[in-house]
């Protein structure tokens, strides 16, 4: 069965960041199925502020919402983001 998540990350906007996360995603076994972004300006600062819609595929892991939560704060360390992972039965 297929499960979906909504993630939300927000931090410093730079060259190929919704690449990155897109790429690990696919990587982990998720498909993307619908995704927002806006970048704006914060006195000199550039915020990116990402929502994606992603949904675990056949070839995801049975541990796939796990796996795509510590890799979601493993990338939020690296580049330096707030990020959040949630299931639709969260926000009900």
């Amino acid at each position: 069965m297929k499960e979906k998540f909504l993630i939300v990350a927000i931090g410093r906007d730079r060259v190929g960041l919704l690449a990155t996360i897109s790429t690990k995603i696919a990587e982990l076994g998720g498909n993307i199925v619908d995704v927002r972004g806006e970048s704006i300006r914060m006195d000199r600062l550039r915020i990116a502020l990402i929502s994606l819609v992603v949904e675990s595929t056949e070839e995801a892991p049975k541990d796939f919402e796990e796996k795509l939560k510590d890799m979601m704060q493993k990338i939020a360390e690296e580049l330096e983001l707030k990020v959040s992972v949630v299931t639709p039965s969260e926000l009900e």
